[in-house]
């Protein structure tokens, strides 16, 4: 037992990792859990309900920790939803001051078209096919979000083992995030009596910069994405005799999207889709573009010479988490290299991406968006834009920070990482967050939750991609982190 670590919190954390946790995780990587926007035919194949249930046999077999499990509305007008499991893990001793709550999900993403090469010592690869290599587990799901579940989960398990008190903790294993999280806030006012009000709330499905110091959320942007169709024709001509005569959807599409972004800059040029970046949160920029360093650029995957829009790394930290910025997810209507005849195509449809400003409502953004694409069609062509009724999600600012949970989050960066914490702000959409806030945080400033959006998700880890990986020397410190936290938010209340 170290001098640093006197409780051997670390050891047990260590050793429980290794021996209970890591052979249930492998067990969820093989799991072909997709969540339901991804897999029409969730329901049939079960594997949904198969890892509920995988999670559910774990944790009841932890004794010790005296777990009740909760389950939210599983059924709609609609028919069967995807679960959520609230894991209520009672206060120890019982009369520990303090209330926490946690997040993670148990769904993941499509693998459709996946070439996994990693790691290079397996002989079978692939999505559903756990290998470990170099202290890192790869699978489908490990480090978006599996992780959460097993980290907290080992955090707790080794508090109780070292006789460390800890306040009422709620983990929250939620089903469909991929898919939008469309149950998740009547399941928590489902579970309101059993969660209460809690005092820190732990989102654990954000990124962080690097592995080498604990980081936590500022921001999040928001996200829209619709389908922008463009017809000429009511069938395909032969480019001999239409070439010259006929403006091709293709150039069309081009045209449309010059009302959107600059093709040179990447800049979103629609004057509602952008906001001032707010002076307070200019601290957190630079502070996250310090840190991250070389890691701003040099772990993306970039080939030959290629290189980003822009090299000042503050102005890139800007463009990430508070600027808009499109991206084209997919088409339809050109054929495939193999299969083209020398015609223009009649129709052509892009799928489109805008990640937004925190700040920017995103109803009202899909709503400028349509009307600036299908405005004074170019050469009378047929020009929709489809969205989906609701959007996918809202961007995110956090909460005031309490001086108490600032104190806390430096202090367990130092002691875990031996490094100051680092602000972060997340590129992608995160709607829980919102949720949060809105339940827990928005009570009275003295009593209101804080909320720390963290994660395991950083450089290589290809989440959403083939060879998706969880550092588990991070997840680790994570536990640790998650701890000593838990720790912090019942002293404060004690």
């Amino acid at each position: 037992m170290s001098q640093s670590d006197p409780s051997g919190l670390e050891k047990t954390i260590d050793s429980f990792w290794y021996e209970n946790a890591l052979p249930v995780f492998k067990e969820f990587v093989t799991i072909p859990c997709i969540s339901p926007s991804y897999d029409p035919d969730w329901k049939k194949k079960g594997a949904l309900r198969q890892a509920r249930e995988l999670a559910e046999t774990w944790i009841r077999s932890l004794t010790p920790l005296a777990a009740e499990i909760h389950v939210g509305l599983t059924e709609t007008d609609d028919g069967e939803v995807p679960p959520i499991l609230l894991v209520h893990v009672p206060a120890n001793p019982p009369d520990t001051p303090g209330n926490v709550l946690t997040y993670g999900h148990f769904d993941k993403q499509t693998v459709e078209g996946e070439d996994w090469t990693q790691p290079p010592n397996a002989t079978d690869k692939g999505p559903f096919v756990p290998n470990v290599y170099q202290d890192h587990l790869y699978g489908r799901g490990t480090s978006d979000d599996g992780f959460a579940t097993f980290t907290v989960i080992t955090a707790l398990w080794a508090m109780n083992q070292c006789g460390l008190a800890y306040p009422q903790v709620n983990v929250i294993i939620d089903f469909d995030e991929e898919s939008g999280s469309v149950n998740l806030r009547p399941s928590l006012l489902h579970f309101k009596d059993v969660i209460g009000e809690p005092d820190l709330c732990i989102e654990l499905d954000s990124s962080v910069g690097n592995y080498e110091q604990l980081w936590y959320g500022s921001t999040a942007r928001g996200t829209i994405t619709g389908t922008l169709s463009v017809t000429m024709l009511s069938t395909a001509v032969h480019s001999g005799d239409g070439g010259g005569i006929i403006p091709n959807p293709v150039n069309l599409v081009r045209l449309l999207l010059d009302r959107i972004q600059d093709p040179a800059t990447g800049e979103v040029v629609i004057p509602e889709l952008q906001v001032p970046v707010p002076a307070g949160n200019l601290a957190d920029v630079q502070a996250q573009a310090a840190n991250l360093g070389a890691h701003l650029v040099g772990d993306f995957p970039w080939v030959g010479n290629a290189y980003p829009y822009l090299q000042d790394p503050v102005q890139l930290v800007l463009n990430k988490t508070w600027r808009a910025a499109l991206a084209i997810t997919g088409q339809h209507g050109l054929p495939s290299l193999a299969t083209a005849s020398n015609v223009i195509v009649p129709e052509i449809e892009y799928q489109l991406s805008i990640r937004l400003p925190p700040t920017v409502d995103v109803h009202a953004a899909q709503l400028v968006l349509k009307g600036t694409l299908e405005a004074d069609p170019p050469y009378g062509a047929t020009v929709r834009y489809t969205f989906r009724g609701d959007p996918i999600g809202a961007g995110w600012v956090t909460p005031p920070r309490a001086s108490w949970f600032l104190r806390a989050i430096a202090a367990t960066s130092r002691e875990v990482f031996g490094r100051d914490p680092s602000p972060f702000g997340d590129g992608g959409t995160i709607p829980v967050l919102n949720l949060m806030t809105e339940l827990y945080a928005n009570r009275e400033e003295s009593t209101g939750a804080q909320i720390l959006a963290t994660g395991a998700a950083g450089p290589g880890n290809n989440e959403h991609g083939a060879n998706e990986n969880l550092d588990m020397g991070y997840a680790r410190k994570l536990a640790l982190s998650l701890a000593r936290l838990i720790e912090a938010a019942s002293a404060v209340q004690g």
